[in-house]
């Protein structure tokens, strides 16, 4: 009779201990994944970079969507602009890529003739020499 207590205690406290180990291993990854998500947003955060298109050409009709920073299959690394242009009107004309570090000094230019009809959108490439690199919190200006 003690020995089948004993082995009725003992099965109870396993499976409290195991319960118990369980809700700390959960807990312990919810902390993790949470800081983990933390991180990311933080470095999201501070490789963004800033893209200003000129208020001439906001008044010509051109606005601005989308854009991925690449590497150049010919040679280089993040030294290419893939810009999505909308056209709201009409517009044929050379586009002129600024590119600023962060500390403000100017990295590289870029141009590219660039044609589109109201109501389009399409994207370009302006591509930096191999030299440049558009890192993390520059700027671009386009004019």
């Amino acid at each position: 009779m003690k020995q089948s207590i004993y082995i009725i205690l003992l099965a109870f406290i396993t499976i409290l201990s195991c319960d118990r180990i369980k809700s700390k291993t959960q807990e312990t990854i919810n902390a993790e994944s949470e800081t983990a998500a933390e991180f990311v947003e933080g470095i999201d955060k501070t490789l963004e970079v800033k893209i200003k298109l000129s208020t001439a050409l906001e008044k010509k009709g051109l606005k601005m969507g989308k854009y991925a920073i690449e590497d150049n299959p010919l040679g280089g690394t993040d030294n290419l602009l893939r810009l999505y242009i909308i056209f709201d009107n009409d517009f044929e004309d050379i586009l002129y890529v600024n590119v600023f570090d962060k500390k403000g000094l100017e990295a590289g230019r870029a141009k590219l003739e660039v044609k589109g009809e109201k109501g389009h959108a399409d994207y370009f490439e302006f591509t930096f020499n191999k030299h440049i690199e558009i890192e993390f919190k520059s700027s671009i200006v386009i004019e």
